[in-house]
């Protein structure tokens, strides 16, 4: 989740969370590297609840967190959480051009320049020949109250997605989108919220206000992740289906 959505009544992840995290698990099957060998840095790490799910299923050398908007204390907390975990709050402890995975998940969205943020990421973190994954929210016209809760420039169709990756010495390996299920749901809600918007203010407290039992929470994840699954086959027959979420798998091309 965005820092920003954190609650202080937190129980349980947002099911559209955990679906989020066995997707991006299904990418990273997609990389033709062993994982033994993968040095990943998750860029914009939050409160670490990727990294550390990385940590338990997989076998990754060592994964890297970086969140200049956490406290170092939290920081090091996380860190200390698997030996294989560290987590900064500055990039002045990261390794230059070292990590050969690295992970953009919902973060280009928050950054006013996209292209130098995302050059300077591939530039000087990304080791030779390293792999990155992207995510963002997709398609402008679903932009909502809650994108501006979450202080949000921008969302992407895959097109202008690939725009970006292009100018930042990356050639795309794979892309397309998540949750297509929620898309009409989210289209109805944003036209919705534009017809009404002269007279409402809406509340966006977030996925971190999810307060529902495990029951309602496993039973919303697995529809989410059949969504996905469905989204990925057909993306693999060249189908591209609008979603909630835009993605891509891209590989560092030589200087």
């Amino acid at each position: 989740m965005d820092l920003c959505e954190r609650s202080k009544h937190f129980r349980v992840r947002h099911p559209w969370e955990m679906a989020r995290l066995k997707a991006l698990e299904s990418i990273i099957r997609r990389i033709p590297s062993s994982q033994a060998d993968l040095r990943v840095l998750d860029v914009g790490c939050g409160d670490g609840f990727i990294i550390q799910e990385l940590s338990k299923k997989n076998c990754f050398k060592n994964i890297t967190g970086i969140d200049i908007h956490i406290p170092a204390q939290e920081a090091a907390t996380i860190s200390n959480a698997k030996n294989n975990i560290t987590c900064f709050n500055d990039f002045a402890y990261l390794k230059e051009e070292y990590y050969n995975l690295t992970l953009l998940l919902d973060v280009i969205e928050h950054v006013e320049d996209d292209k130098v943020f995302l050059s300077n990421i591939v530039t000087r973190y990304v080791a030779p020949a390293g792999y990155m994954i992207i995510t963002a929210p997709a398609f402008q016209f679903l932009f909502s109250s809650h994108d501006r809760f979450l202080k949000h420039y921008r969302r992407y169709t895959r097109k202008e997605l690939l725009k970006i990756i292009e100018t930042a010495n990356l050639k795309l390996l794979r892309s397309g989108y998540f949750f297509m299920s929620l898309f009409p749901v989210r289209l109805f809600l944003s036209a919705y919220e534009r017809l009404v918007s002269w007279k409402r203010v809406f509340n966006n407290p977030g996925i971190g206000a999810w307060n529902h039992g495990r029951v309602v929470t496993k039973s919303i994840e697995l529809i989410l992740r059949g969504d996905n699954s469905l989204s990925n086959a057909l993306n693999q027959l060249g189908m591209k289906i609008p979603g909630l979420s835009v993605w891509a798998l891209c590989k560092k091309q030589p200087s």
